[in-house]
This record gives C-alpha cells, structure tokens and sequence, in this order.
C-alpha cells in the first residue's frame, strides 16, 4: 500500500448546497465517484473539468 498526501486548500462556500440527487443528474458515475451506487460522501477525487463544472452550478443555485 502506498501512502499518498494531498494538500487540499478551501476556496469558497457556496450559499446553498448542492443536493446528492442534483450532482446525480447532472454527472455520470465515471465523471464523479460520489455518484455511484455504494459509496459515501466523503473526500473524494475529483477530476478538474468536473470540479470547473461543480462550481460553475454555484451561479445556478444562489
């Protein structure tokens, strides 16, 4: 097992939350892991476009 340390760094908060079954329909589950059956919210990777289009639903729910 190799071990593996990311630096994560907060950027900005969103004014409402956006919702499990909003991230549902909006990525498939090999887009966003936290999407597929049996896993859990928690750190996850997430790849850059997937990341620019989460944010970019930040305009879509404020």
């Amino acid at each position: 097992m190799v071990a593996i340390t990311v630096i994560v760094e907060f950027v900005e908060s969103f004014d409402q939350p956006i919702l499990l079954s909003t991230l549902k329909q909006e990525f498939s589950p090999e887009e966003l892991m936290v999407v597929r059956p049996g896993n859990r919210l928690s750190v996850i990777p997430v790849p850059e476009a997937v990341a620019m289009r989460i944010m970019a639903m930040k305009t879509q729910t404020s």
